[in-house]
């Protein structure tokens, strides 16, 4: 008769054969997953270089295609120039839908120098255009702050509360 203090060395053999085999897969998909999201965010990047190609083109429309399309593939900060692509087309909706969006992207000043000051200067833009210089000037700063000196000039002009716009 079998002994109920000890478990049965076959049974604990197979379930520790069956608990490895399962987090060996567990673990390769993880893998697997990683390396293809690796791929894409690199696919992302050089159709992020093609659009920047279009935009000095001034071919909005192709940039925008590979802007979106970067985007999906997981290169946010293709985020930052699909919106300043929106504010030249005076699409200030999306544009600071992409801009706000930009500002969430973390370490992107990898890929992009001075990413965040840029990102504050053209929502600053977008409010500025709007005619809402409070928020404008906000952002101005923040931009001016960070060392981007495209800045400057606004946040001169809009220092002075009676120089800031009205909402409008």
């Amino acid at each position: 008769m079998p002994s109920l203090n000890k478990p049965n060395k076959w049974n604990w053999s197979f379930f520790r054969i069956i608990f490895l085999a399962a987090f060996l897969v567990f673990v390769g998909y993880h893998i697997f997953k990683d390396g293809n999201n690796f791929e894409d965010f690199e696919k992302g990047r050089g159709l992020f270089e093609k659009a920047n190609s279009s935009i000095l083109k001034n071919d909005l429309s192709t940039a925008t295609a590979l802007l979106n399309e970067s985007l999906e593939l997981g290169f946010e900060p293709a985020n930052l120039s699909l919106g300043s692509v929106y504010l030249q087309q005076h699409d200030y909706k999306k544009a600071k839908h992409f801009l706000v969006s930009a500002l969430k992207v973390e370490n992107a000043e990898r890929f992009i120098p001075n990413y965040y000051g840029k990102a504050n200067f053209d929502l600053g833009m977008v409010y500025y255009l709007e005619r809402n210089g409070n928020i404008a000037y906000k952002y101005f700063k923040k931009a001016q702050d960070l060392g981007f000196v495209a800045a400057n000039e606004y946040v001169k002009l809009l220092e002075n509360r009676e120089n800031r716009l009205p909402k409008g």
